[in-house]
């Protein structure tokens, strides 16, 4: 329920405006205790992404990293085979 929609309820149930503004004033205050949870919970989750992005990142490089090794051992080979070849066909 929205402040004003809160505001007139109580004042149509005859609560003094003093006491509409403290009664509004308490369930702000507990919204708010409830929001700075939610908002805490906000900011984990984002610290997580964010570390769970980085480690993904450092591991598709990693990845990479031993690809390009593979295709270089595997060229490698290719020579050391025609070198071989060409010594035995001598």
């Amino acid at each position: 329920m929205c402040h004003r929609a809160t505001r007139f309820a109580l004042e149509k149930q005859g609560m003094a405006d003093h006491l509409v503004r403290r009664e509004i004033k308490e369930r702000k205050a507990t919204i708010d205790v409830e929001l700075q949870g939610l908002w805490q919970r906000i900011y984990q989750v984002e610290a997580r992404q964010d570390q769970d992005w980085r480690k993904q990142e450092r591991d598709s490089r990693e990845q990479r990293e031993v690809l390009r090794a593979l295709e270089d051992l595997a060229s490698k080979e290719r020579e050391m085979f025609e070198l071989d070849t060409a010594k035995i066909r001598s």
